[in-house]
């Protein structure tokens, strides 16, 4: 069966005939097994993305109801039954996102060259919105749009390389300017745009764009562009064209911005340059009650290789992980601190989540991983990977794999639970203690209220009532947090009723990230 998802879901059998699903929730049913193709989706993970809000009343007879009428529609074989879940058969199954993955990855020299660029043609051509639409509002879905987005603009950029390699110059300059314009911090686009300019006589107009890219990382993120793209810039203000390069080729490397070059010095990123130093977050809220376990989390992360944060969700991990983190930085000026973020990552992407906050891109035939340790060498690097839980098992084959071959690489981790690598030192992350009116689950409170309420100054009264709301929600910060917002439309005693019904009560946290935006969501 052919299925494509770049765009509303369409599926077409072997005679090619349209035998989509009509009805919304097995289009969506069918998505979600897609996207997983290989792996069981539990019976809970499908209920979940088949009804976010109010399921029915028998949800798993329903969720079988839809799975035999989906099957009806399809191939026999295709969704089969597997413990307590479904699985989709990836081997009968043509994706257009794998085909254009690997049409990308495809070399402009290769004999196959002529025949990617038509598969990357069509499958642009037909791509309308964003990919799988139907799982817009479950976490894995926007992670393999976010990630398919990457995808397609990396597809542009190939078949530019390859029209360039062809000498074909015609139109470039403005679909360059256009991608450059979208994608304003990515280097290839740049190196692109550059290469065509120079291509058809524009060296001016070259110069000016590696400029502009130039001041842009500078005012932005306070780093330089590539040392292959400076080299590439040097060449254009001396001689116009390197000796031994072909006129209007691209530099090879892809260098997002905070990241490494991605073909260093022989002998690894620390024999040409190490990477730069991406910019953590600055919280912007005080850090309450932590000041010993912060000192504790430093460290241990200057004297052992790997160390995890565990802790339930909501505890603070990530928090404690960003000011250990600036410590850190601080420590030695010299040594880069990476972030990567791994909350909207599925397991085949870890890897490149670190890729992409290293700035290293995949190479053809090499795994990721593998070219990941190549560069990093010997380079002094520490990584702070945040929320491994959601990856836990792939994370920790990244971990082990980094530490055993990169001897100055260090990790600091945050999980629900340990990666269980060789080495590994664990910190458990505490809520903050209740006790009395002074206690520090208290100041939280206090410190976060005055945000949303100024001015807000408990009495002796509203004192006990905070310290009675805080010992109910078990020192849990982001509990806490969420009940002191409340304040906003309700006050002390009204918060404390509330609790009785606590995950409706604590719904309203921060827009811009999911997990944290309600008690319910960090359940989840």
């Amino acid at each position: 069966m052919r299925v494509e998802v770049l765009g509303p879901i369409r599926a077409v059998d072997g005679a090619g005939r349209d035998i989509t699903p009509d009805g919304a929730l097995q289009r969506r049913l069918l998505a979600l097994l897609v996207l997983r193709r290989g792996r069981v989706v539990p019976v809970d993970t499908a209920v979940d993305a088949l009804w976010p809000t109010a399921a029915p009343r028998d949800p798993v007879a329903a969720l079988q109801n839809h799975v035999f009428r989906l099957r009806r529609g399809l191939p026999d074989g295709l969704i089969s039954s597997v413990g307590e879940g479904y699985r989709l058969d990836p081997g009968l199954v043509d994706l257009d996102a794998d085909r254009l993955a690997a049409a990308t990855t495809a070399g402009a020299s290769d004999p196959g060259a002529d025949a990617a660029a038509e598969v990357i043609d069509a499958i642009l051509a037909r791509w309308h919105g964003p990919a799988y639409p139907e799982l817009a509002d479950v976490d894995d879905g926007r992670a393999e749009a976010v990630r398919l987005d990457d995808l397609r603009t990396r597809a542009r950029e190939a078949l530019v390389e390859r029209r360039l390699a062809r000498g074909e110059t015609d139109g470039l300059v403005v679909e360059l300017s256009s991608l450059v314009d979208a994608q304003p911090g990515r280097e290839t686009p740049v190196a692109l745009l550059m290469a065509a300019l120079e291509a058809t006589g524009r060296r001016a107009d070259a110069l000016r764009a590696y400029d502009d890219f130039r001041r842009l990382l500078g005012d932005e993120l306070g780093i330089e562009p590539s040392p292959a793209l400076a080299a590439r810039h040097a060449e254009l203000l001396t001689s116009g064209t390197a000796p031994d390069a072909t006129p209007g080729a691209p530099v090879a490397s892809d260098s997002t911005p905070g990241g490494v070059a991605s073909d260093p010095a022989p002998g690894g990123a620390a024999a040409g340059h190490p990477p730069s130093q991406r910019r953590l977050p600055a919280p912007p809220t005080s850090l309450v009650g932590r000041d010993d376990l912060v000192a504790e989390v430093t460290e241990l992360a200057g004297a052992h290789r790997v160390v995890t944060l565990v802790g339930p969700g909501g505890v603070g991990k990530t928090r404690l992980l960003f000011e250990a983190g600036h410590r850190l930085r601080d420590a030695c000026p010299d040594r880069p601190v990476v972030l990567c973020e791994l909350a909207t990552a599925v397991r085949p992407t870890v890897a490149d989540v670190v890729a992409d906050a290293l700035g290293i891109d995949a190479r053809p035939g090499v795994p990721l991983t593998e070219r990941i340790a190549d560069l990093l060498g010997d380079a002094h690097v520490a990584l702070l990977l945040d929320n491994c839980e959601h990856v836990v098992g792939p994370a920790a084959e990244l971990v082990e794999r980094l530490v055993s071959t990169c001897p100055h690489v260090s990790v600091l981790a945050t999980s629900r639970e340990r990666l269980r690598v060789s080495g590994e030192q664990v910190c458990t992350v505490p809520t903050l203690p209740v006790g009395n009116d002074g206690a520090p689950a208290v100041q939280l409170f206090v410190d976060r209220a005055r945000a949303v309420a100024p001015g807000f100054e408990p009495d002796e009264e509203a004192r006990a009532c905070i310290a009675e709301i805080v010992r109910r929600l078990d020192g849990l910060p982001l509990a806490i947090e969420l009940a002191a917002a409340r304040l906003h439309t309700h006050d002390v005693a009204e918060v404390a009723a509330g609790l009785d019904h606590r995950f409706t009560l604590l719904s309203s946290g921060y827009r811009t990230s999911s997990r944290h935006a309600s008690l319910s969501a960090a359940v989840s």
